[in-house]
């Protein structure tokens, strides 16, 4: 195959997803497809049963557009410059791009010659041997999870001295980017979005795994309006009724996102259970109805909490499309005290259902139109006092106008 090919042809294509090409075509092949959008299209469109995304797909994406289209990868080939030379020329795997970077390393999308599927690859910072070996054994563990709401884990291994770990590819949008998009949800959509959640968490909690991170960034929803919990670096797993916990943890990782996480969590990670989540899931609910984080990470505050528990303020003196029983909902989930929170995923199922009613999240992904919530009463007032400011003057206007015929 010539260095200076343009497009690769169709069977050159796949035969590089087969992984039947020499090593010199399948580096011309993937430095293409790094920048060739079509060539990735063709790549997505070949294989139907694939689910192109990751969870960092909407990190870089623009909030205006939800992309059902091959992932553009980011910038150059400097992307790809950390990416590990073993994972570069690895036999099963080829990278394709970029996805984007955190704390705690860089996810890329690559394409599983075993099965000709796209998967997401997060390259992990660098740990010592002792640390991959527990690493990979929670990992295992981690790998129980089964359930449509959670992202699906499907290896975890070394790249040299590198970790790595294999995940399922989700396509559709995050609920930060979401938000940025369209400002805030509908009543109906954020409450199914939380329900779906909460469904994937029941699951996770049975099998005694603690997510520890619940936040917008970290739940994506699907062009077909499936919700999925994503990124389980920084979960808990309890070991039975045993005091040994099995940290995800590496490097001295900060365990959780200040705005979201309970105040038990601040106090000691390693203490949390399920009722974190709980408070974390209240929290982001808190982001979709109102646009703002449940805390101020700058001063430490519990906004939400301190907001909802005022008397004179119930959820539908935010927003007018609300209902008070929700926000007595939200202050259960938000208990600052664990132990007068909401207990469990199953019972948060139970409450959240009747504010489900009419959600669309197939629509609510795929529209560009902005949702703007009535204002609350304060706007009903202001309508008030204009009708009857009318009425006085129409009232007027007659008074006048039979003077003048008498």
């Amino acid at each position: 195959m010539s260095a200076d090919l343009k497009h690769p042809s169709q069977e050159q294509l796949r035969s590089f997803v087969k992984n039947r090409l020499d090593q010199a075509d399948m580096a011309l092949i993937r430095n293409h497809l790094r920048m060739c959008v079509d060539c990735q299209q063709f790549l997505q469109n070949a294989n139907t049963d694939s689910d192109p995304s990751s969870e960092t797909h909407n990190a870089l994406a623009d909030a205006s557009h939800v992309s059902t289209q091959p992932i553009i990868p980011v910038g150059d080939k400097a992307d790809l410059a950390e990416l590990p030379l073993v994972l570069a020329n690895h036999s099963r795997f080829n990278v394709i791009s970029m996805l984007g970077s955190g704390a705690m390393g860089a996810v890329y999308r690559a394409v599983d010659n075993s099965t000709g599927k796209y998967v997401a690859i997060k390259v992990l910072q660098a740990a010592d041997l002792q640390s991959f070996r527990r690493f990979q054994r929670e990992m295992e563990l981690l790998k129980r999870l089964n359930h449509p709401n959670l992202v699906e884990l499907y290896d975890a291994n070394l790249a040299g001295e590198t970790p790595y770990l294999v995940m399922e590819c989700v396509e559709g949008i995050s609920l930060d980017r979401l938000l940025l998009r369209r400002g805030l949800l509908r009543v109906a959509d954020a409450c199914e979005v939380i329900r779906q959640v909460a469904q994937g968490l029941v699951h996770a909690h049975e099998q005694n795994v603690i997510h520890r991170d619940i936040k917008p960034s970290n739940i994506m929803i699907t062009p077909q309006g499936k919700v999925k919990l994503l990124d389980w670096g920084l979960a808990r797993i309890l070991q039975g009724n045993s005091s040994a916990d099995i940290f995800i943890t590496v490097a001295n990782q900060t365990v959780g996102t200040p705005d979201y996480i309970a105040p038990e969590q601040l106090e000691d990670s390693r203490t949390v259970d399920a009722r974190a989540d709980i408070y974390s899931l209240g929290g982001t609910l808190f982001t979709l109805l109102t646009g703002k984080p449940p805390r101020d990470w700058r001063t430490g505050n519990t906004v939400a909490y301190q907001w909802l528990q005022r008397p004179d303020l119930s959820v539908s003196a935010i927003r007018g499309d609300t209902r008070s029983s929700l926000r007595k909902l939200l202050l259960r989930m938000l208990e600052l005290n664990r132990e007068k929170r909401l207990t469990s995923a199953k019972q948060l199922l139970e409450q959240i259902e009747a504010f489900c009613r009419d959600a669309d999240l197939e629509s609510l992904v795929n529209e560009q139109k902005a949702y703007h919530p009535d204002e609350g009463p304060r706007s009903d007032w202001i309508r008030i006092i204009l009708l009857l400011i009318i009425a006085v003057l129409i009232s007027a206007s007659l008074i006048i106008a039979l003077f003048k015929q008498g």
